[in-house]
């Protein structure tokens, strides 16, 4: 599909003139046909990789947060499902398939939302849906997941805001350990969670070829598994 950009200021002679049309490939298709491509080469060839951390809560000590000066307020347990239209698109989506055992929680700018994740106590076997693999999460200890900042609002910290407030209530309420993960190339999200202390566990990776996929679950003290 083309896009026809037409010339009409071309002429053949001083009494016929004729417009002249140049066929050229529209911007919108050009960026659909890199997407295409894309995904045609992480068909054939592609390496997803994760980094696992765990954190151990030491009832002894406190993860105090510094006062806010922003107006930004974290809210525990928000009530997504009846709230409005001002709920933005990605978190409303992910919440219309959240798992039961999870609960919402958002970062507010006076009424607006713009961050949010998710932290719940499963104690089964977790998927990790971006390599297809499982954690395995005993009672007693919390996943935290599905972190996201809104764009304008990123560089400032939120996220490990958001981490901080979620370690202080899942060990006020007896939680004895707590698990992250994230794109290894994500390095925003790495210092973050490496800066409150989480040590890196375990790597889940995916291996696709030619649209067949391979998981592994690499733990970093020296033991391997595959699912």
């Amino acid at each position: 599909m083309y896009v026809i950009r037409y010339d009409g200021s071309k002429r053949i002679n001083s009494n016929e003139s004729e417009i002249f049309m140049d066929v050229v490939p529209s911007r919108s298709l050009l960026v659909r046909g890199a997407r295409l491509l894309r995904r045609a080469l992480d068909w054939a060839h592609s390496t997803r990789r994760i980094l696992v951390y765990r954190i151990e809560f030491d009832p002894t000590t406190s993860t105090a947060l510094p006062a806010d000066d922003h107006g930004i307020r974290f809210e525990l347990d928000a009530p997504i499902r009846e709230a409005g239209t001002n709920v933005p698109p990605t978190l409303r989506a992910m919440v219309a398939y959240i798992q039961p055992e999870l609960r919402v929680h958002v970062l507010r700018d006076g009424s607006a939302i713009i961050g949010w994740g998710m932290s719940g106590r499963p104690a089964r076997a977790w998927p990790i849906t971006e390599t297809g693999t499982l954690l395995h999460v005993v009672a007693g200890e919390c996943v935290l997941a599905a972190f996201e900042v809104v764009t304008a609002f990123r560089g400032q910290g939120l996220y490990k805001r958001m981490l901080t407030e979620l370690l202080r209530l899942h060990a006020t309420e007896g939680d004895t350990a707590a698990w992250i993960w994230c794109y290894e190339d994500n390095l925003p999200s790495r210092k973050a969670i490496e800066r409150l202390q989480f040590v890196h566990v375990q790597t889940h990776e995916q291996r696709r070829r030619f649209g067949k996929a391979q998981s592994e679950v690499h733990d970093v003290r020296g033991s391997a598994g595959g699912t």
